[in-house]
């Protein structure tokens, strides 16, 4: 007979600042404070950076932000430069015709930081991007697959313990300060009864797809608005070259999602230019409800709600994320 294994002993790791979330606004955050010689960790649920179609496009109040902490040359080095602007159409079922544009050369020179509109980059290579220049930080830390459960905060000289379960079960640890920044559904924000008001849209929902198809043979600028009652939908860029282009639009909630994807033909026949039989290869399609939500507040103690754990909004700009909330630490 084996013997019994002894008795697990408890120990716990300390961090200045605990961030639970690895996604672009905690690894933006972590970043910040790690070139301040700050102590930070970061946990996350996933084995890495979150791979799915998400936010596309970082509009210049982002950028300057990114620069502050030296993102932005490698930002745009890896990303898709719009120097054209945005374009607004009809559908391609309504004819395809341009309604208008917001180009870039129609701002007189130097009259504003940047000369184009935007970079155009996959929400998850920004991730992995920023994730290099915090792994160059002595102070960094991340340990994945280690999903948030609880938080206990005894005062305000005491430590703040969390627990987080792990690949081999529960791992403790303390921190000065928490940051939640792990997204709408935040457990952190949930752990501390935080009511997040607001509204969901009911009457639909985003369905955010990648799609590799030649958009700029038929007449397509790098960023493109289609204005449509029903087929109201986001064209654009998600990176330089051969990268997939975003195909964002909205589906009626009493379509059932296991026809999502019969829909989501009918759909590109409605939007996509070009001769028939249409020929493109669909990489994802991910469908995700729209939110208007604000939590009654930010900060409990010494824990703080970032980005979409604090707030989410749904807009047909914020489809390109032209605002990224970066929490400002000074």
């Amino acid at each position: 007979m084996a013997d019994v294994p002894p008795q697990d002993k408890i120990e716990y790791e300390h961090a200045a600042v605990l961030i639970v979330g690895a996604g672009p606004v905690g690894l933006f955050v972590a970043l910040k404070l790690a070139q301040k010689g700050i102590d930070v960790l970061v946990i996350d649920s996933e084995p890495h950076v979150l791979k799915s179609p998400r936010a596309t496009t970082y509009m210049p109040i982002v950028l300057n932000e990114m620069e502050k902490v030296g993102l932005v040359d490698d930002l745009v080095k890896a990303g898709h430069t719009n120097r054209e602007g945005v374009s607004f159409r009809k559908s391609n079922a309504k004819g395809g015709e341009v309604l208008g544009a917001l180009m870039m050369a129609a701002i007189p020179k130097g009259a504003v930081k940047y000369d184009f509109t935007g970079i155009h980059l996959g929400q998850q290579a920004v991730g992995e991007l920023i994730l290099k220049h915090c792994e160059a930080q002595k102070t960094f830390r991340v340990m994945w697959q280690h999903r948030f459960v609880g938080l206990k905060q005894p005062g305000e000289t005491k430590p703040i313990e969390v627990v987080a379960a792990g690949p081999t079960g529960e791992k403790f640890f303390t921190c000065d300060y928490l940051v939640g920044a792990d997204g709408a559904g935040s457990s952190v924000r949930r752990a501390l009864c935080i009511p997040f008001e607001g509204f969901t849209w009911n009457d639909f929902r985003f369905v955010a797809s990648n799609v590799k198809y030649d958009f700029e043979e038929h007449g397509f600028t790098t960023a493109n608005m289609i204005v449509d009652e029903e087929d109201w939908a986001v064209i654009a860029r998600t990176g330089p070259g051969d990268d997939p282009w975003r195909v964002a639009f909205g589906l009626r909630t009493d379509i059932p999602m296991s026809d999502l994807m019969e829909h989501l033909k009918e759909k590109y026949e409605r939007l996509l230019p070009g001769p028939r039989p249409l020929k493109y290869e669909l990489v994802s399609a991910s469908p995700y409800w729209a939110h208007q939500r604000v939590a009654k507040t930010w900060q409990v103690g010494r824990v703080v709600l970032a980005g979409d754990a604090a707030h989410v909004r749904q807009s047909y700009p914020q489809m390109m994320w032209s605002s990224l909330t970066i929490p400002q630490v000074e």
